[in-house]
């Protein structure tokens, strides 16, 4: 199954994903931060993820 995690760096999100790729389904992460996201997969993936970084948002700016 493809599936889409938005906020894949977040508390909830990093759970959904870690899980997503445990069962081996196809992973897209969707973050503002991906050296982040690459520290996280460090610890749980061998299997690629699609990443997405959310460029609206520019270094040191918040909503």
């Amino acid at each position: 199954m493809k599936i889409i995690v938005f906020g894949a760096t977040g508390n909830t999100g990093k759970r959904v994903l870690a899980q997503g790729i445990k069962m081996g389904h196809e992973m897209t992460a969707f973050v503002r931060n991906s050296e982040k996201l690459y520290d996280q997969l460090a610890e749980h993936s061998a299997q690629p993820v699609k990443v997405i970084v959310d460029g609206y948002y520019g270094p040191g700016q918040r909503r």
